[in-house]
Order: C-alpha cells, then sequence, then structure tokens
C-alpha cells in the first residue's frame, strides 16, 4: 500500500503544504486585485471598493493567523492544521461557483485574465490551491495529515466516538 506525500514527509511537509496555500491566498488576491483593474478602478462605484479591501484584509488577517498557529508549537495542531487549510479552500473554491450567477465573469474589461488551454489562469490558481488545501490525507495518524477533507472525516470520526461513549456510558 502506498502512503501519501504528507505521510511520507510528515508533520513538516503538511505543514509547509498548508503554509503554502496560505500565503497564496494572501499573495495572488492582493496581486491581481490591489491595482486599477479592481480597487482602484474608476468605474467600481465605491462600495464595490469597499468589498474589495475588506476581503483582502480579510484573507490577509486570516491566513496570517493560520500561518502563526502552525508554526508556533502551541495549542490543538488538529484544529490548527484544520482551520490553515479551511480558509484557503474557502477562499478559492468560490471562484468556481462566482461564473454560475448570472451578470459575474472572470474578466474585468480592459483587464481581460490571461487563459493557458482556454482557462483562465486565476481559475487554475484557484484550484491548485484549493486541491493544496483540501487533498485528502491517508490512514496515517492525523499529526502527519493536514488535508481538509482527511481532518473533517478525523474530526467527525472522533465527535460520533466521543457523542457515542458518553451516550453508552463507554470508556476510552
Amino acid at each position: 500500500m502506498t502512503r501519501s506525500v504528507a505521510a511520507r514527509g510528515g508533520p513538516l511537509l503538511g505543514r509547509g503544504l498548508l503554509t503554502l496555500a496560505n500565503v497564496i491566498t494572501v499573495a495572488a488576491p492582493v496581486a491581481a486585485d490591489w491595482n486599477d483593474s479592481h480597487i482602484f478602478n474608476s468605474r467600481w462605484p465605491g462600495h464595490a471598493r469597499f468589498h474589495g479591501v475588506t476581503a483582502l484584509a480579510m484573507a490577509t488577517t486570516l491566513s496570517s493567523l493560520n500561518i502563526w498557529s502552525l508554526w508556533s508549537g502551541g495549542g490543538d495542531q488538529i484544529t490548527a492544521r484544520f482551520f490553515a487549510a479551511a480558509v484557503p479552500v474557502a477562499y478559492w473554491a468560490p471562484f468556481f461557483l462566482a461564473p454560475l450567477v448570472p451578470g459575474t465573469a472572470v474578466d474585468d474589461p480592459p483587464h481581460p485574465v490571461q487563459r493557458v488551454a482556454g482557462v483562465p489562469v486565476s481559475l487554475l490558481g484557484a484550484a491548485a490551491t484549493t486541491a493544496t488545501a483540501a487533498r485528502p490525507g491517508s490512514p496515517a495518524p492525523a499529526a502527519s495529515s493536514s488535508g481538509l477533507l482527511y481532518l473533517a472525516h478525523s474530526a467527525g470520526r472522533s465527535t460520533l466516538r466521543t457523542s457515542w461513549m458518553t451516550s453508552t456510558g463507554a470508556s476510552a
């Protein structure tokens, strides 16, 4: 049986991948939006710019806290890894829902988004970052797994087991 990359690389690799996903969640939107195509676009109403700034500030704040919690060594590391995976997924996954809403567009003329094989690079980046943060873990211990799906599964299983033990009076 093959082990996942995180299982082979241990906690350091898992934290490194989550750190990368959080750094991208800050750097890419700031690079893409803190310019005349978005925040300083004279065609945008002031309130749209307000929401652009608050979205960037929220992503920056949450990702920075995630990176700190991953590397500070204190607290519950499983919870730290869960949120470090959840924030990039919460930020990037909606990139795939937004085009489904009538009237939305990936491009903002006169600022077209570059494409690779016809796919907007913003969606390619969103897919890569989401996959990095949400990749399913292996049956390895939670301390060496970092994917959101594995951690959510592990947390759910733990919660169910704890609830069952409490309701039945079973001991660990």
